[in-house]
């Protein structure tokens, strides 16, 4: 019976410290899951800005390389508009012919020396949008390119083809290479992540992309922290 007695304890002990081992193994492949996780949403995160950074500079590049290529004047827009869960924001791009109407009997005709005269944008690509969560950051402090207060710019609202309305602002790239924006001022536009402006109350996201639009070429220069 002392026996009996003696040996008991030795395998409630053994139970208590294989019980431990598997905690310490459960909290280690947790910790591991969730630092694969942190690291996998980061390298989608950087993926889709690169790709953002790639939509925005490559649709202004095509349309001041096709300016220069017809001797047209191509229009920028960029489009404030929902996204699949009706999030609004700036997130979409197109280019397009900056077509005039001569023909007063054309009801889209308007007589040049109207005040606020400008062109008809008629859209010769489909359009871009940035890659799912970034947009342009709203804040003309960091994305000047979309004041729509600025007279430099075109800005307006149109009718979607899926409903409702969208805002845009736009500006024309030249046959000689260079666009509508004058040289004196600093044009921008901000990429950023959804989610990170909105958390961020003030100033600029960790990460975010500053585009800077150079008008005397129409070429896009980039910076990163």
């Amino acid at each position: 019976m002392d026996r009996i007695l003696l040996t008991l304890p030795c395998k409630n002990r053994a139970k208590a410290a294989f019980s431990l081992i598997e905690i310490l193994i459960v909290v280690t492949i947790i910790a591991l899951l969730a630092t694969i996780s942190i690291g996998s949403a980061n390298s989608i995160n950087s993926l889709r800005m690169k790709q953002a950074i790639s939509t925005t500079t490559g649709t202004i590049a095509r349309a001041r390389q096709i300016a220069m290529s017809t001797n047209k004047e191509i229009y920028v827009r960029i489009y404030k508009m929902a996204d699949e869960r009706g999030v609004v924001g700036w997130r979409a791009m197109e280019y397009g012919i900056a077509q005039v109407i001569t023909d007063p009997a054309d009801p889209r005709y308007v007589d040049p020396s109207t005040p606020g005269f400008h062109t008809i944008f008629a859209r010769v690509a489909p359009m871009e949008r940035l890659p799912q969560g970034f947009i342009f950051h709203p804040s003309t402090i960091y994305s000047s390119i979309l004041d729509s207060t600025n007279t430099a710019l075109v800005s307006g609202t149109e009718n979607a083809p899926e409903g409702g309305t969208r805002d845009y602002v736009s500006f024309l790239c030249l046959p000689e290479g260079r666009c509508t924006l004058p040289v004196a001022n600093n044009w921008t536009l901000t990429v950023v992540n959804e989610q990170d402006a909105l958390r961020t109350t003030k100033g600029l996201p960790a990460n975010f992309t500053t585009l800077q639009l150079e008008p005397r070429t129409s070429r896009l220069w980039s910076y990163r922290p």
